[in-house]
């Protein structure tokens, strides 16, 4: 059976009698199913970030780096890419799926049916709209105890709420250019419109406590206040939007538009509100605290540091949401949060490394989060942070090999003796260091070319100014071979 469907040739009583589960190839199930079939772009939103996190549930995903696991709203996770995921696919299949619906007379049988037989319409709508779970919140409900709701069923909510809007607005629209029964069925959509986006309004609130409850969930509220700050724009782009024009579209009266649009907004400013403490409770509470972590694992790139780029990327991409989000409640901007998530982290990381038994290995350690965090957002001005961090590794790691040979402990030693010295020290470093691992390639590169640098121009200078004889030269490395060997450190 194709996808097209006669709706005005089937009765409304029969509507009515079609089961909340219907198979695939029924009449019933043809738009449920094409609504089903579209899928989210892959690697953005929470996939991603709960793969990334081991797919902990929330509240539970808080790095094991971090010893304070009693606060749920504490956690930090892989964030995923907020609202920007699901634009794609507003303006393309969806409202293909809601013009068919309109086209097909299907949203004016179910607007007809919804007159005489009330919620048992509205329950079989949103069952072909994947969102038929909505219908079991109720206003009183503890939203807290929701935790697990916003993840993946903020992708089902925004994909139904998108193609309702589609829907109310391409049936709108062409009742406005009808001649007759138009105020009829304009007031039928109205009363469809107004049980259907009530009951829709409901997930917001989820969405609100869950918010407040486990902040992580920043990128699903992001999403969803996407989605209703729409409804409420004055934007009439209709190619770029989705739910824009949305209440516009149910209702014909100028009380029922003001009454309905207060609804939205009401929400829209709560969730807003919602949204602007979770940025903050994550930026100062969290990433603020640099003794909640616990001592860095080497030389890696510490679990918090990835968590903490993730969180100000969600925060750039959403820029245009989080700005409003943040102006609103007189916040300061994306610019300034993101700035002061950096420059916390900062302090931390050094912080974090006074743990380290070892001072070279405390630079490494440093260098390493730097370079993550430079290479997210090259604007950082972290580059003269990482050249000043090479020059202290330099120093703590090899000046005492150097010293074998230039120090004044060994002012007095024949030459023969000093390379012995240096030979002895430059290996236990050298050992000790080839087990470091520096992941970037580029900055594993710049720190062995600064050591060679260093370290075996100073060795052949030695060479050249003491000249040994030629026994003596056999038993000592050459300059190439010390660099070649030198090529080996931070392999890990």
């Amino acid at each position: 059976m194709g996808q097209r469907l006669a709706v005005e040739s089937t009765s409304e009583d029969q509507l009515v009698q079609r089961p909340a589960t219907a198979d695939v190839d029924s009449p019933w199930s043809s738009y449920g199913s094409s609504i089903r079939s579209i899928s989210f772009p892959q690697g953005v939103g929470w996939s991603a970030w709960l793969r990334r996190s081991g797919g902990t549930t929330p509240g539970s995903s808080l790095p094991s780096s971090c010893t304070d696991g009693s606060r749920p709203s504490s956690s930090a996770s892989s964030w995923g890419s907020g609202a920007a995921g699901f634009n794609a696919i507003k303006a393309n299949e969806l409202r293909s799926i809601a013009r068919r619906m309109v086209h097909d007379g299907h949203l004016q049988a179910l607007s007809r049916a919804f007159a005489r037989s009330g919620n048992g319409v509205v329950r079989r709508w949103f069952t072909e709209l994947d969102v038929d779970w909505v219908l079991t919140m109720t206003e009183d409900m503890p939203w807290w105890a929701e935790r697990t709701v916003v993840h993946d069923r903020a992708r089902r909510w925004i994909r139904a709420f998108t193609t309702m809007a589609h829907a109310f607005l391409a049936l709108s629209s062409d009742l406005t250019h009808a001649v007759d029964g138009a105020s009829v069925q304009k007031q039928l959509l109205g009363e469809f419109a107004s049980a259907s986006i009530s009951k829709m309004m409901l997930f917001v609130e989820a969405v609100i406590a869950n918010v407040d409850w486990t902040p992580e969930n920043l990128p699903a509220a992001l999403d969803v206040y996407a989605c209703i700050s729409d409804a409420t724009a004055s934007s009439h782009d209709q190619a770029s939007s989705t739910a824009q024009q949305i209440v516009l579209s149910m209702y014909g009266g100028a009380a029922d538009h003001a009454d309905h649009a207060g609804l939205v907004t009401s929400r829209r400013r709560r969730l807003a509100a919602a949204i602007h403490r979770a940025i903050r409770s994550l930026s100062v509470d969290y990433y603020g605290d640099g003794g909640s972590c616990r001592a860095p694992q080497g030389s890696e790139v510490h679990a918090v540091t990835r968590y903490t780029m993730d969180f100000v990327r969600l925060l750039w991409r959403n820029a245009g949401l989080a700005s409003s989000v943040l102006d609103d409640d007189g916040g300061g901007s994306v610019v300034s949060v993101a700035s002061d998530v950096m420059r916390r982290w900062e302090f931390s990381l050094a912080s974090a490394s006074m743990l380290l038994p070892d001072a070279a290995l405390r630079c490494v350690f440093l260098l390493n989060n730097y370079d993550a965090m430079a290479e997210a957002f090259p604007d950082s001005g972290l580059q003269d942070e990482i050249g000043r961090c090479v020059e202290r590794y330099l120093d703590a790691a090899w000046a005492p090999a150097l010293s074998c040979l230039h120090g004044a402990a060994a002012w007095h030693s024949p030459p023969s003796a000093k390379l012995a010295d240096f030979a002895a020290r430059f290996r236990r470093t050298y050992d000790a260091q080839k087990l470091w691992r520096v992941p970037s390639p580029a900055l594993r590169g710049r720190l062995r070319r600064a050591v060679a640098g260093l370290v075996v121009s100073a060795y052949a200078m030695y060479l050249e100014e003491h000249p040994l004889r030629d026994e003596d030269r056999a038993s000592i490395m050459a300059p190439e071979e010390m660099e070649e060997i030198l090529n080996e450190l931070f392999e890990g």
